[in-house]
């Protein structure tokens, strides 16, 4: 067996890429490709891992600089880390009709080890019961769970807002539909936009007032080209719901939908509007969507669990596995490595 790299999403066929996508759209060819614009001083790869002609494994990595942007010419900073902080879930597949997880990571190993990097970091595992690979305690790997995902799946039985609302506890259900009933007093509505380019002067200020009020999962700010770039790549399977108190715009969510799939991926909050619940409201009517479009999983992402926890939402771990290169910082600061994500 063999390993063939790829720098570019571009350069993989789609058939091979497709095989870790699935139907998550933020894990499609063309969301990584505009992942890949974000970053254009990141290092993304591709590696294929074939035995003859048939292909039996791929594996996405980048390698980033952890250090803060006035050292990142420094090479010590940079980390390999299999996944983007624009996405999660696994970034690999292998067919285990010729190779076990453990050779294919082993094998991995192998491609990536002599990289001149601070660390090493293989992400997602996305379970509550993780089950550890022998490699990881071979290599002295860390296991750590820095983030977690909340997930609401709907029943076939749920047809509409109300029948969503009657399954949730008393006092969340109350506190919902007084909400929404309060919505014709406050002079509150809602609207689809698929024009994303043309309402981006507005919606960014407010996606850049929660980014940052982030708490659990700070990041830099996405630039508007993401969302350009959206737009341009996903048409309407990429769309805004936009909260609005008369005619002034207090909040939005950026939907992007698969199959049987919506993704709430960021939102946008004008924080003096508070007393209108803008949060609460918008992800109710991501719910209302979902219904009315019969998409059965919601996923709403990594932040706010006990919010979320609410409307239903399960709870999984999003466990990762990382060291530092050298054996030695690895054996006396693995604690730190969680820090680097």
């Amino acid at each position: 067996m063999n390993w063939i790299e790829y720098h570019s999403i571009k350069e993989l066929p789609e058939t091979i890429w497709a095989k870790i996508a699935g139907d998550n759209p933020c894990l499609s060819a063309d969301f990584m490709e505009i992942v890949e614009n974000l970053h254009p001083k990141d290092s993304y790869n591709y590696a294929v891992l074939y035995d003859n002609k048939e292909v039996v494994g791929v594996i996405f990595y980048s390698i980033f600089n952890a250090l803060s942007s006035t050292l990142m010419k420094l090479s010590i900073g940079r980390v390999l880390m299999t996944g983007t902080f624009e996405t999660y879930g696994k970034h690999w597949w292998y067919n285990t009709s010729y190779i076990s997880e453990c050779d294919f990571f082993e094998m991995f190993w192998q491609l990536i080890r002599k990289q001149n990097v601070l660390a090493f970091v293989i992400r997602d595992f996305v379970c509550n019961e993780c089950q550890i690979n022998k490699f990881f305690g071979l290599h002295s790997f860390e296991h750590i769970i820095p983030y977690s995902v909340s997930w609401i799946k709907l029943n076939d039985s749920c047809m509409n807002l109300d029948d969503f609302l009657c399954e949730m506890s008393k006092k969340h259900r109350n506190m919902y539909k007084k909400i929404i009933k309060s919505r014709n007093d406050q002079n509150i509505s809602f609207r689809k936009e698929y024009d994303i380019r043309k309402n981006l002067h507005k919606l960014y200020p407010l996606y850049i007032n929660v980014n940052k009020r982030a708490k659990e999962f700070k990041s830099p700010p996405i630039p508007s080209s993401f969302f350009t770039g959206l737009e341009r790549k996903f048409g309407h399977n990429c769309f805004c719901i936009i909260m609005s108190v008369g005619n002034k715009d207090i909040g939005f969510v950026l939907i992007i939908q698969g199959t049987d799939i919506i993704i709430p991926f960021l939102m946008g909050i004008d924080y003096k509007y508070r007393e209108l619940h803008v949060w609460h409201n918008l992800t109710i009517e991501c719910v209302r969507y979902a219904i009315e479009t019969r998409v059965t999983n919601i996923d709403l992402g990594l932040t706010n669990f006990e919010l979320k926890k609410r409307l239903g939402a399960k709870k999984i771990n999003i466990n990762m596995f990382a060291r530092f290169k050298n054996n030695v910082v690895n054996k006396f600061c693995k604690s730190f490595l969680s820090k680097l994500l």
